[in-house]
């Protein structure tokens, strides 16, 4: 484990990552999709959102950094390893998404294509 933003994490943990954008963002209400939530309008609010999407995208910058590039694959569920790259796809996306659904549609896109069987909703925001 390395000491990074404070915490101590695996950086190739994709786990870390969600978990750490996910704790951020219960911090600020918000816990699950919720279509009422707003981000509020504080500067701190604001800074605490943006730590929680910064690291959702860092963790897919791993994932990406994993997977061959161009990438054309899916990523079965039944397969456990490939979960964290499931749960950080569709975190991102949902951080994203609570300030612009617009920008985080390819990324809903992306964890639907992973995962057909769309064990976390995705197909929802679409």
């Amino acid at each position: 484990a390395k000491l990074i933003g404070g915490r101590h994490i695996n950086p190739r943990c994709l786990d870390d990552y969600v978990d750490r954008s996910s704790e951020l963002m219960r911090s600020i209400g918000l816990d699950g999709y919720r279509s009422d939530w707003q981000l509020g309008g504080d500067p701190e609010t604001a800074a605490v959102y943006q730590e929680a999407l910064d690291w959702a995208q860092a963790g897919v910058v791993v994932l990406q950094q994993s997977l061959p590039w161009p990438f054309t694959g899916i990523l079965p569920w039944s397969q456990h390893d490939n979960r964290p790259a499931h749960r950080v796809v569709f975190q991102y996306a949902l951080v994203l998404g609570l300030t612009s659904l617009r920008k985080a549609k390819p990324w809903f896109r992306a964890a639907l294509y992973f995962d057909p069987t769309d064990h976390f909703g995705a197909s929802d925001f679409l």
